[in-house]
């Protein structure tokens, strides 16, 4: 099948070529749908927006099997499943069905190998509007979108027979047809649409606001002095020289771990706790004050991030000198400024926060400044005994669980022993 044979030049108006795309869809019972037919390079492809209940009858997939070989993967065209990457994907589409609120699908890549056709006016140049008829059978292949195609289908299963189902079915997706019968050709445009850089999970911190906890990480970070302007949204790892001190994926976990109490909490678990917790509009609020008073009294507390507070901000004149002198703190190596210390806090703000609040109402500052006091004996260079098992382990930093988890409890067993006047030390009460 070639491009010639799909793309038919009709001689008439682009009326005269939808009446009869309509009339060829209706005498052969298939589908008919206005397109754009365009050039990338020397090719010529076809866009377009088909209903999801013609897409789920019409595309078919051919992934690979996991761990195959190579030739085993020739005969394929998709990347082998990933389960759970189609599981997040039919989550976020239920629950937003559910709720009827916006979601967004990007655009399918598919491949025609027999069956498409396409009129357009004769002599005219692309881009330019026509008219397709879809092949009577699944000769339209997925090159790029196949989770998000399955994930359609189980949101279809699932929902099959509700009203919300039969709306969703109506709801429509754009679609890119490339014309080849040749397998290497489709892997090729697999593999150069597969070209594009997932984003930063900082980044999706920032973007995908809809999370109720990446809500809050965005507010925190406005909240806390200390935070301002001193979070990176965009890379992946924080250098020696970044002037910055966090990652918001580290400020995200702090959420995490100051939500659930439990820093391996899965992403979809998350989502679900923070939809139940934080979607009402007075408990986000509290829920986020007592964690901004949490982490501005822990700024005067903690010698390293008092200094940094200090600091002008690194975006402005003074960025060398900013830059300058967080390079030298860094050089101090200090538990304070590690992703996993910032996480061993967020545990001890779900442990010590709930009893300070009253009514659901954001503890006074003096109450969670009285409660953190016995934090100002505790010294957070990496090389103090009290990190020496837990977060430092052979003189490195662990951010496994256990390790986050341990650290945890040596801070609540130090305020718990300042704040019982009859404990003699050396054990939780």
């Amino acid at each position: 099948m070639t491009e010639d044979s799909v793309i038919r030049e009709i001689e008439g108006t682009q009326e005269e070529c939808s009446r009869l795309a309509l009339e060829v869809a209706r005498d052969t019972n298939r589908e008919s749908f206005p397109v754009r037919v365009f050039q990338q390079g020397p090719r010529k492809m076809v866009a377009g927006v088909l209903p999801i209940r013609v897409l789920i009858r019409v595309l078919g997939t051919n992934a690979a099997v996991r761990g195959t070989t190579a030739a085993g993967a020739v005969g394929s065209t998709n990347r082998p499943v990933d389960s759970r990457h189609v599981q997040g994907i039919t989550d976020y589409l239920i629950q937003a069905i559910r709720d009827n609120r916006e979601y967004i699908l990007p655009p399918l890549t598919l491949n025609a190998t027999q069956g498409l056709e396409v009129y357009v006016p004769r002599g005219t140049t692309t881009p330019v509007t026509g008219w397709a008829i879809l092949p009577e059978d699944q000769f339209i292949m997925i090159t790029d979108g196949q989770h998000r195609f399955l994930a359609l289908r189980k949101v279809c299963e699932t929902l099959r027979g509700t009203e919300e189902g039969s709306r969703f079915l109506g709801d429509g997706l754009a679609v890119m047809l490339t014309i080849s019968e040749r397998t290497e050709q489709i892997h090729q445009d697999f593999a150069d649409a597969a070209k594009t850089k997932a984003l930063p999970p900082s980044l999706v911190a920032v973007y995908d606001t809809r999370h109720p906890g990446n809500r809050a990480v965005l507010h925190l970070v406005e909240k806390v002095e200390l935070l301002q302007d001193r979070v990176d949204a965009t890379s992946s790892t924080l250098s020696i020289n970044s002037p910055y001190l966090f990652l918001a994926n580290q400020v995200r976990q702090f959420v995490k771990s100051s939500l659930s109490g439990r820093p391996s909490l899965t992403d979809s678990a998350f989502y679900e706790q923070a939809t139940h917790a934080l979607t009402n509009g007075t408990a986000f609020d509290q829920w986020l004050e007592s964690r901004a008073t949490f982490l501005n009294v822990l700024t005067e507390i903690i010698p390293e991030w008092k200094e940094i507070a200090a600091l002008p901000k690194p975006q402005g004149p003074e960025g060398p000198v900013v830059l300058s002198k967080m390079r030298e703190i860094r050089s101090r190596q200090p538990v304070s400024m590690s992703a996993a210390a910032l996480n061993a806090l967020g545990l001890v703000s779900h442990e010590v926060l709930p009893p300070l609040m009253s009514r659901g109402r954001a503890p006074e500052r003096s109450a969670v400044a009285n409660r953190l006091a016995p934090l100002a004996a505790v010294d957070w260079d990496r090389r103090s005994l009290m990190w020496q098992g837990n977060l430092v382990q052979a003189g490195l930093i662990k951010t496994q669980t256990s390790a986050v988890k341990a650290a945890c409890e040596v801070l609540m067993d130090l305020m718990n022993r300042s704040a019982d006047p009859h404990s003699a030390g050396g054990g939780r009460k």
